[in-house]
């Protein structure tokens, strides 16, 4: 059987992360996303944007970020693997979200 793996060291992507539309009312008025440590995991989220003094955050910045405030978890797994196991819920909630790919400059075309 395989084994399954969320999060591995081996699979951190570039991808970014921005507040979701939902973030605003807060997750107590979303369904489904009420768990302390998803709390915690959108917390991470909102203070790593805050300390990046940017609205999209890097997933390799993310959890590097997550690594090191991972105790405040309170569990004997892996930081990055409990933000991963919520990560689809606070998606689906709208809470969180996938930052759009930025457009590529304009090429000049010369004739």
């Amino acid at each position: 059987m395989k084994k399954l793996t969320f999060g591995s060291d081996k699979k951190v992507s570039n991808r970014k992360y921005m507040l979701g539309e939902n973030w605003a009312k807060g997750m107590d008025k979303v369904n489904g996303v009420t768990t302390p440590q998803a709390r915690k995991c959108l917390e991470f989220v909102e203070l790593a944007l805050k300390m990046s003094k940017k609205d999209r955050v890097t997933e390799p910045e993310l959890k590097e970020f997550v690594k090191h405030r991972g105790a405040e978890l309170k569990t004997k797994q892996e930081p990055w693997h409990i933000f991963m196991y919520y990560r689809p819920a606070l998606i689906e909630a709208k809470i969180l979200k996938y930052a759009p790919e930025e457009a590529p400059a304009p090429v000049e075309v010369k004739k």
